[in-house]
């Protein structure tokens, strides 16, 4: 059977952005940064990955709501900068989450609210 060239357009596809990557050095590989593992560059293999046990609860593990913590406000002598919303949220979100939320839309009012922002 031939063996298919590990394609960038992938990346953009629902099914495997966020989780599916090139390995480095090798064409015919593509890495799960879920499952940590290497697979065979061919779509019904990578689908069926998608699909897999292993990967569907290694994904719903990354997705788990984290303890939240608020985020930081305006104090008395420090205030709020966009480095420390960054730094707070990161540390409230896992990878597999900031990647699903860069596609969602959210209104200024939103952002208003949750970062108490004026």
């Amino acid at each position: 059977m031939p063996k298919r060239k590990f394609r960038e357009q992938w990346l953009q596809e629902e099914n495997f952005r966020g989780w599916l990557r090139k390995v480095d050095g090798d064409d015919y590989s593509a890495f799960c940064n879920v499952c940590k593992s290497t697979l065979v560059t061919e779509v019904s293999t990578l689908k069926r990955h998608s699909s897999s046990r292993r990967h569907t609860e290694g994904l719903a593990r990354q997705t788990a709501a984290p303890a939240a913590q608020p985020p930081p406000r305006d104090g008395d002598d420090d205030s709020v900068t966009l480095a420390k919303i960054r730094e707070w949220y990161t540390a409230q979100v896992s990878a597999a989450q900031r990647q699903h939320w860069l596609g969602v839309y959210l209104d200024k009012q939103i952002w208003q609210h949750c970062f108490h922002l004026t």
